[in-house]
């Protein structure tokens, strides 16, 4: 009764409405950005909340949604976290695997997925799945400029797309590398490369000040025109061993008409090759099941996770994440099935909910699993890294 439950982050901006109203143990979630809002929340210790902007709350009963906050323009000007406030190392050190429950995950993901006795006893049993190096995540930019249909992150963000200086993020991990130890990088951007020159300028700097580290990027690259054999060769030389790539789709029309992603599927064999000619291994996002898509571009896509160059694979069955614009199109269309619960959406998950009249959900069941026979077969099919 004495602490008060905040909520924020893309999923809790989806539909913030449905979210208190369903959930009557969230006493604020924080709509947008909240390094300012979460502050005056507690100088005010979650009174007065009628003049905090960004805010929805309940009050006497009603949902009250205050004016949205102004974007931080300049998000150089947030401090960096205030990492040694909590045990570091307890959080920073990565237990994988270590314990029963997390092996049993990982045997289903290996039956369902991989079926390569090579690869389980990798998972299961070598050094590395029992723990890696003291590690943090680090954030360099806000935002995406496109307009995916199945994303829906700009509701936390918007589309407004805002980038640290390079000094500013070398500071942080210059911080986080002499200081706490740190030497695995999570990048979590939403979209790390948009500026291909700021990538190498990055990339330099890492090298300039010789932060050994490992680079991951959880988001992937993007397959940006500018990328090239340079930019690519840097990232390799500033720690990065493996990085995927969001091509969703095979089908240069469901691309550009369905998910509205505008990127060229001829670039994405170019980079692979390009990964391949400098040492990292590289690897593509695959998305089946979108409404407006067919099962012979359906199976575009598979032919083009096989024949692309790309190393692995991830492959998932679309899911209509509440916020997104493929939700709202199933939504106003009646492409749900009944099963579908929006509380209980993944993103990863491999149940399939949109029935079309180009598709069911068996429809596109069969062709993942044929499909994921082929690239286990091939040797390409990634499991997700914990």
């Amino acid at each position: 009764p004495y602490i008060t439950p905040v909520v924020g982050g893309c999923a809790a901006c989806a539909e913030p409405e449905k979210l208190m109203d369903r959930c009557k143990d969230i006493d604020i979630i924080v709509i947008g950005e909240g390094e300012v809002t979460i502050r005056e929340i507690a100088d005010k210790q979650a009174l007065n909340l009628d003049v905090i902007k960004g805010i929805l709350y309940c009050s006497n009963g009603k949902i009250v949604r205050n004016p949205n906050r102004h974007y931080i323009e300049d998000i150089d000007q947030i401090h960096f976290p205030a990492r040694t406030l909590a045990d570091f190392d307890r959080y920073s050190l990565s237990l994988r695997y270590s314990s029963f429950v997390d092996k049993m995950r990982i045997l289903y993901s290996w039956l369902k997925y991989n079926r390569d006795w090579s690869t389980l006893g990798m998972s299961l049993f070598s050094p590395r799945a029992r723990s890696r190096p003291k590690h943090a995540a680090i954030i360099s930019s806000r935002g995406c400029p496109f307009n995916c249909s199945f994303c829906s992150t700009h509701n936390a963000w918007r589309r407004y797309y805002r980038q640290r200086s390079v000094k500013n993020v070398l500071d942080e991990i210059d911080y986080l590398y002499h200081r706490l130890g740190v030497r695995t990088l999570n990048i979590l951007d939403d979209n790390f490369n948009i500026n291909n020159e700021w990538v190498v300028d990055f990339c330099k700097g890492i090298l300039e000040r010789e932060l050994k580290v490992e680079l991951r990027l959880q988001d992937g690259l993007y397959a940006n025109p500018k990328l090239d054999r340079e930019t690519l060769a840097l990232l390799k030389a500033a720690g990065l061993e493996d990085v995927f790539f969001g091509v969703e789709s095979g089908n240069p029309r469901v691309l550009r008409e369905v998910i509205h992603k505008g990127i060229s599927l001829d670039k994405v064999v170019e980079i692979a090759q390009l990964c391949r000619e400098v040492g990292i291994t590289s690897g593509g996002y695959f998305l089946i099941g979108l409404p407006g898509e067919e099962i012979r571009e359906m199976e575009d896509t598979v032919k083009f996770a096989m024949d692309s160059g790309l190393d692995k694979v991830r492959f998932y069955i679309c899911q209509p994440l509440p916020g997104s614009q493929l939700y709202s199109d199933c939504m106003r269309y009646g492409w749900l099935t009944d099963g579908y619960d929006p509380a209980k959406a993944l993103l990863m998950g491999s149940e399939g909910y949109i029935t079309t009249e180009d598709f069911t959900p068996e429809d596109v069941a069969r062709l993942a699993e044929t499909a994921r026979k082929k690239l286990r077969e091939a040797g390409k099919l990634a499991q997700r890294k914990g």
